[in-house]
Order: C-alpha cells, then structure tokens, then sequence
C-alpha cells in the first residue's frame, strides 16, 4: 500500500488537469497503441455504456507535400500541395488553440543537398494557403515543433545525428527572434509565454521573451528529460545529473530536491510536484514545495518513466501506466493529501504499443478532456480512437478520414451529450450530434441547461455540426466582490483571507440564497484566468501591496474581468458587492462601460445586468487630517501593509492614496462626474446602492457630536451637513445610511458585522435564479 504522510489541507476542487506537458487545454497526455480493434474493452469491473460526441481535426501531410485537413464533425476534409517539387516526411503540430498549423517538411536525403520548410496554416480558412515563415539548407532527418500557449512563439528544433539547429519564430512578425546551434535540447515555454528554455552543451539557458535577455543557469549540459513549469509560471522543475531541481526565473533562485527520475507534473495550484524517485521498483513522489514534506507510493502496478499523471483536481490525480508484458493499461486515481489509492482500473489491451509516444513526443494526438486519452491503429487501415480512462471503452473517429499516409496531428475534443462548448463569439449546446445555439431566456420559453461544464473549441470545428434549434436558458447570478485596501487574495480559489467577510460567505451558500462555490468571486488585483476547460474564475496571488495601485489599472482587470466571463457564460447576471476602497475601481470601471457603450452599442457589458452594493465606500475620497489623525490615534498596529500602521507620508505616496486625496481636494468636481455616470448606469437598467454607517472608523474619524437620534433623523430625511459622513453617499444612486449604537464603537466593517447591516446588504444581493 502507498505510504502516507500529513500535508496542508489543499483548497476547493476546481475541474481541471494538468499533465507534466503543461495544461490539458493545451496539450493532455495520449496513447500510442496499436491493433485496436472497433469495440468497447472490458474493465476489470464491468463494460459500460457512454454517451460521447467527438469533434475535432487531424491534419496530415503525404511525402508529395500533399496536406489533408479532416473535420471530425462532419467528415469533410480538404486538400491542398505544399508549393515544393518534392518532399520527405515532416512534422505537423496544430496550435494550443486548435485555428493553425505548422508544417515542417524537407527535401533531398542523406546522398543529396535539399532544404528545410516551415509553414503555417490558418485552419479555419474555407481555402487554406500555407505561408512560408522560415526555411535553411542542409539535411535534417528529424524535427521537432513547440508552440507557445498564446500562439505568439513557434519553435523549430531540427537536424541529425551530426549537429542540429534551435530556432525561435515571433510569429507576430514570423521574423527569427533567437537561433543556435551548438546542439540544443528541445526547449520548453511558460504558460503565461513569457519564459523559453533550452539547453545546450554549454549549460542550460532561460530567455525573457518579452524582454529579450538571457541567462544562464549553470554550465553542465542538461539531461534529456522533460521539463515541467507550473501553473503560474513561477516555477520551472527539471532533472539535473539525476537530481530533482526547481527554479524561479524572476529572482534566478535555484534549490535541489533529492535524487530523482523524471519529473511529471505540478498540482493545480502548484503546491505539489509529482516526480519519480530512482527506486526498484520505480516509485512515485509527491513533494509539498512549501514544507519539503514527501509522500512515497511503492507497489504501483505498471509504474515506469513512460507513465503520465493528470491531476483530475486539487486533491486527486490520476496515474496512467503500461505492462508491456500483460498487455494491460493501468489507471489509478491517488489522493494527493494521503497518498492513499482511491481507485484503480486496468484495461486489457489486444497488442500494446508505446505509452504516450514519450519517444517521439513531437506528435501525440492532443486530447482536451481529462478523462479520455488518443490511440492509434497503424494497421490497415489506420484509425483514430478515443480510450476513456473511466470505463475502457473505445470510440472509433469514423470522420478522421485520410489519416497517417506520412506524418500528422490531431486534436479531438470528446463531449459528453448537452455539454455545452464555446467559441470566441458563440456558446452551443451539443445534443445528439447537433448544435443548438445557446440564448437568453424569452418568454414562454423553457429553461433547457443548467451547470453543464463547457469546453473551448476552434469555431471553424463546432460549425460541422449540423445546426439545431435554440435553446433558452435561465441566466444565473453570480456574486463580484471587489475588497478594500490590504486585502490578500488566495490563488486559485480566490478566497479573502481577512476573515472580515467569511460570515457573508457562508450565509450566501445557505438557505435560501443558494449560491455555490463558483458563483462566488473575489477579485484579484494580481491577475486572473478563467479556465477553458470549466468556464470557473481562478484568481492569482493577490498581496496586499497588489492593492495599492492605480484605481484606473483595477478598473481595467474588472472589465477583462466582465468580458472574459461573458465569453464563456453570456447570459449570466452580476451583484457586486465592494468595501472601502475597492469603491473606486468600482465607479471607474462604470466610467468606462460607460464610454464603450456610447461608441460601440455592442460593448457586451450591459448595465441591465447589473447591481452595485458600495459598503463603507470613500467615495468622494479621504481628507488628509483624517488619515493623519488614524495614524497618530493607532500607532500601535503594525504590520506589512497595514494602512492603520504605516505612518501617513509612507501611504501617500501610493498610487491609491494619491488618487483618494485627489478627488476629496476636488469632491465638488468629482461628485458631478459620479452622478453623471450613476444616472446614465441605473437609466440603463443597472442599479446602485450606498450603505454606509455613522460612526465609520475612517470615513467619520472626527465624529460629530450631533446626538444619535437627531443624526439619525437628518440622515434619513437627506440633511447631512457632515463631510466625512457625506463621503458615503453615491451621487445619483440608492443611498441608506445607518447609525450604530455607541457600546458598537466605531468600525469600518460594521455593514459586515452588524445584523442590521449584513440583512440589508443580503436583501440586495438577493437568492440564486433557480
């Protein structure tokens, strides 16, 4: 049985895998198997049954130069000649994104000069016409491919036994952006396609894309083993002379981690890295980065440095490995925090092949789910297959037509039926091998699909569906909190660690409000992603310094924020509950949808879909005296980036800061540019709503020594002579301002704390649409 050993507790399950290659929407681990004949496998439990839908491409290149692109959807290819007399074999690898490919090809042979070509394709062209974007002299037998996952940078890693060549393609420009030739290994990019790494017979190298620099991280060539980057890109884990090495190109930081194999991949949140340990039998490692802790699993069936992991979640991955000498495939499901095995299948195999081609791993046929890997039939005739790793069973791709003459790629997407797949300007649901178009609910229309999981496919793909009709369904709501100043965010999950607002949290998710996990985001200043393979928001890092900066940067990662989402989930409606400061990206950000909508009535963000909750809002900025006096009052909290504990001229100069003490010093100016845009936001269908409170530890510093009752009386006829309590008040929009009892104290989270207040914010936040 696997060793066991205490880890961290992990956050919340998010749908997606990660293989060591890098993330599942961009390339999953596959299956290389031959002889596998057109019929569902036995399981070592039972056969079952499953209902998949199988779109995608394969594109294929003969020895004459002759291409062939398939549409798996509907069976049509089409063909076109590579503008060359001759040509040998090559290789063709489609781009992360599924809408080009790069063709390598070359002419001449060992005996005879020839020449090397690399083209690029756009696949979604009715009439493909390959462009030449690099080509050399010399004889080259072998070639690999690597795309960057933003389809920025290609690589092109070719030549014999005798010398090779590594080239770097901007394909922005298709000009040479880096070249060598001292007898490079394949290189690798980062996700977020800033870093490329290489190695050499001089050391190994990391070059700054963007930047242009380079440097080296030792001299001793590196091994050939893959190299993996995590999620976030911070982190690169290799083998360095049989040594486990992790590295952070931003501060160059290198740290050995014991002898090791071969390194297969990190866990979502990169907390984990999964590798395996020179042992016999080979065992599997799963180090905790943040504590070095190790757990060890021994008696593995079928464990060997071809096996692939893919982590299903946080808290679970999925080993696959082969037996040759049985002729079995094996998939067990590991928990990442005990090591524990939860599950384990083994596929009886007809003949077997190699696992995942880990020896030409230029070609794999790319799988987008998590749950089915590629095989293909060399036999005659050849054929492409699906192989669920839950159940065994085989699909054929009937419509991959012409496939293998020579050398080709493919991508496939297998859809569960009324799974739900989107485009970059459109979202289907696929039912019974047609597409319906995905809308907002009309009248009298009924709601077909709730919580269905999506994919991002290729448009050129989904359109060999044949068309269906429209289905309605109901929008759901989703809550976008926007925190205050010094509020740290929890990557991946996006929870606000505080503490301040985990009673709201846990209220929304109950009865009779009803909101789930994912209808929950917290906004984080350092960045964000919203994953194809699940449609979910993951948030990055988010420090406390992150919310300093300019309200104008916030307010544009708010709208990517919107935009994003909306791709995926168009008919989706919006509360958005802020605190403090994070009141000004807020109304910047309606300043903008604002100016979009009046020059392109299409902007997708429609107010009408809307609410805006501002809780102990500056909105008219803070007064200079005021934050002094906080300081002078409280000296005594400390801490990194606490605002109350920072001495005033250590705050000022921030952006944020700046930008508060700018509009009080011009309030009057900056209180008609808020209605104006408040005003044009509710004439919208939006609405947007100001709870403040009296006695606000910050906005009413310099209380007023008005007595409770008359303050409350003036406050809720709209006679407010108090300026630091006027702050509160959202120009143009719905204004409830609430007065505390004294033994309540002041506060500057009382809307948060208080019952009054937190029942008037969740009368505004309202239950789930269900």
């Amino acid at each position: 049985m696997p060793a066991r050993a205490e880890l961290p507790a992990i956050p919340s399950k998010p749908e997606v895998a990660f293989n060591r290659r890098t993330f599942i929407r961009s390339s999953l681990a596959t299956l290389a198997l031959r002889g596998l004949p057109d019929i569902p496998f036995q399981t070592e439990q039972k056969e079952q049954e499953e209902s998949a839908i199988i779109l995608g491409q394969a594109v294929t290149v003969e020895n004459s130069g002759r291409v062939i692109i398939s549409n798996f959807a509907n069976g049509h290819w089409e063909e076109f000649d590579l503008p060359l007399h001759t040509t040998q074999p090559g290789i063709v690898k489609i781009s992360p994104d599924g809408e080009r490919v790069a063709i390598w090809c070359r002419t001449g042979d060992a005996f005879r000069p020839g020449s090397q070509y690399l083209f690029t394709v756009d696949l979604g062209n009715p009439n493909p016409t390959p462009q030449l974007i690099y080509t050399r002299g010399g004889y080259a037998p072998y070639g690999t491919i690597n795309w960057s996952d933003n389809q920025k940078w290609l690589t092109l890693h070719s030549g014999s036994f005798s010398g090779s060549e590594l080239v770097l393609l901007n394909l922005e420009n298709n000009s040479v952006a880096w070249k060598e030739d001292s007898n490079p290994t394949p290189p690798t990019f980062s996700p977020n396609g800033l870093w490329w790494t290489f190695g050499t017979n001089r050391g190994r190298f990391v070059l700054g894309l963007e930047t242009q620099s380079i440097y080296r991280m030792g001299t001793t060539p590196p091994q050939f083993a893959p190299e993996v980057w995590s999620s976030n890109s911070k982190t690169l884990a290799f083998i360095w002379d049989n040594v486990l090495v992790t590295h952070q190109p931003e501060s160059r930081e290198v740290k050995s981690k014991g002898p090791a194999e071969q390194v297969l991949g990190f866990s979502p949140y990169d907390n984990l890295l999964v590798y395996l340990e020179f042992a016999l039998p080979p065992q599997i490692v799963i180090l905790d980065l943040a504590t070095n802790k190790k757990i060890r699993l021994t008696n593995l069936p079928g464990v060997t440095q071809s096996s692939e992991i893919i982590f299903l979640n946080t808290k679970e991955f999925r080993i696959v490995a082969g037996d040759p000498s049985d002729e079995t495939l094996t998939t067990t499901t590991i928990d990442a925090q005990t090591g524990q095995v939860k599950d384990s299948k083994t596929i009886k195999m007809p003949y077997w092949g190699s696992l995942f081609t880990r020896g030409n791993p230029n070609n794999p046929p790319r799988f987008i789910n998590p749950n089915w890997v590629a095989a293909y039939d060399e036999l005659q005739p050849s054929g492409l297959y699906a192989i669920s790793l839950e159940t065994g069973k085989i699909i054929k791709i009937e419509a991959a037509t012409r496939l293998r003459t020579s050398e080709q790629d493919s991508q496939a997407f297998v859809v569960a039926n009324e799974q739900k797949v989107i485009t970059k300007t459109a979202t289907y649901l696929v039912r019974e091998g047609k597409r319906y178009t995905v809308v907002g609910k009309e009248e009298n229309q009924p709601a077909t699909i709730r919580h269905q999981t999506t994919l991002l496919v290729p448009e050129h793909i989904i359109q060999g569906l044949p068309e269906g009709k429209r289905i309605f369904v109901d929008p759901q709501e989703r809550i976008i909190f926007v925190p205050g100043l010094t509020s740290r965010v929890r990557p991946g999950v996006g929870v606000e660690e505080s503490g301040l607002f985990i009673d709201f949290q846990s209220k929304v998710h109950r009865e009779p409000y009803n909101y789930r996990g994912e209808d929950f985001i917290t906004v984080s200043w350092a960045g964000f992603e919203i994953r194809s393979t699940n449609g979910l928001y993951y948030a990055k890092e988010q420090g406390c310094w992150d919310t300093f900066s300019s309200p104008e940067i916030r307010a544009d990662i708010l709208i990517d924020l919107f935009i994003e989402w909306l791709t995926v989930h168009p008919n989706d409606i919006f509360v958005i509950p802020t605190h403090s400061e994070g009141a000004q990206p807020t109304l910047l950000a309606i300043n903008k949808i604002r100016m979009a909508k009046t020059q392109d009535s299409k902007f997708p963000i429609d107010p009408a879909k809307i609410t805006v909750v501002f809780t102990h809002a500056p909105i008219l900025g803070v007064d200079k005296p005021g934050l002094e006096g906080i300081a002078r009052a409280i000296p005594w909290i400390s801490g990194d980036c606490k605002l109350l504990g920072i001495p005033y001229p250590g705050v000022a100069n921030q952006p944020v800061m700046e930008y508060l003490l700018k509009i009080w010093e011009n309030r009057q100016q900056r209180k008609k540019e808020i209605e104006e845009d408040i005003n044009w936001f509710r004439q919208q269908g939006g609405r947007a709503i100001s709870i403040g409170y009296d006695r606000d530890m910050v906005l009413a510093f310099r209380y007023s020594a008005i007595p409770e009752l008359i303050l409350d009386l003036l406050l809720k006829t709209g006679i407010v002579s108090d300026e630091p309590i006027k702050t509160q008040v959202l120009p143009g929009g719905e204004n409830y301002m609430l007065s505390t009892r004294p033994r309540q104290g002041l506060g500057h989270e009382m809307v948060w704390q208080t019952g009054p207040g937190l029942e008037l914010l969740l009368k505004f936040i309202g239950p789930q649409i269900l």
